[in-house]
């Protein structure tokens, strides 16, 4: 065998044993809620409202960005053609990393239940629909409620959603009509 393609070899399999086969898992053997780096992303879309018919809020966490503060991205879009647009929202801000923490510490208590026991049987027509993702740009989870509240979706999801509306400026209460 030839020197390069020795070199080559011993390179290769340095690399494959310099990564834990499970990149999921940290040292403890644990698999981690969120990553360590990535984004928060909370959608609320409504099909009757006219002011607030479309709201984001964007929390990002750069590898390598500022340690102290996260960047949060708040928009509110009204309904197209009803003469609204002055509700309209683009507001981009920081918030503390105590803060970022505290709603990571809140998706992650969402009490999601194992896939062959999803409740199905509601469908909604009219009304609202929550999305909470989080991830990097290569792998995210997202879950979907319609209309949640405090007893309609998994354990935890209606109280994550508010605090992300609280800490991207917007009163849970007016989004949410109740």
């Amino acid at each position: 065998m030839r020197p390069t393609a020795v070199i080559f070899l011993v390179c290769v399999l340095g690399l494959l044993f310099a990564y834990p086969v499970n990149a999921q898992q940290n040292a403890s053997g644990k698999d981690r809620d969120i990553p360590q780096h990535g984004n928060l992303h909370f959608e609320f879309t409504h099909s009757l409202r006219i002011p607030n018919f479309y709201v984001t809020v964007d929390f990002y966490d750069y590898p390598g960005g500022n340690i102290d503060s996260i960047e949060v991205r708040g928009v509110s879009l009204p309904m197209r053609s009803h003469g609204w647009e002055k509700t309209k929202r683009d507001s981009t801000f920081w918030v503390s990393r105590d803060e970022y923490e505290k709603l990571l510490k809140a998706v992650n208590s969402i009490a999601l239940p194992v896939a062959r026991f999803l409740d199905t049987s509601s469908t909604g027509t009219d009304g609202y629909t929550c999305v909470i993702s989080y991830g990097d740009l290569l792998n995210s989870v997202a879950i979907t409620v319609w209309a949640p509240s405090e007893k309609n979706g998994p354990t935890g999801y209606y109280s994550a959603c508010k605090l992300i509306l609280q800490a991207g400026g917007f009163d849970p209460e007016e989004i949410f009509g109740r």
